[in-house]
């Protein structure tokens, strides 16, 4: 077996990250629409996610909305080791 087909090390999200994300003021749907997402669930998945796979473009895309939204991106991933 290659190592292409094994799973990627993951990494566990602050859940305060999703709380801040909902209290940020603004309509959700907006926000992911101004971040450049075509499609709301998807935005939905990541800012809900509790584990995300430790891919340049999914903490790229998760720091995005730390940003849009004013969470500190260093506060962003629980500092356990990785799963």
């Amino acid at each position: 077996m290659t190592m292409a087909g094994w799973p990627k090390p993951r990494r566990r999200v602050n859940p305060k990250f999703r709380d801040s994300v909902r209290a940020c003021g603004f309509p959700l749907w907006r926000l992911a629409r101004d971040l450049g997402y075509v499609h709301y669930p998807k935005f939905s998945t990541l800012v809900n996610a509790r584990v995300i796979p430790d891919t340049p473009t999914k903490v790229g895309r998760l720091c995005q909305i730390a940003d849009a939204v004013g969470f500190d991106k260093n506060a962003l991933f629980l500092p356990e080791r990785r799963v």
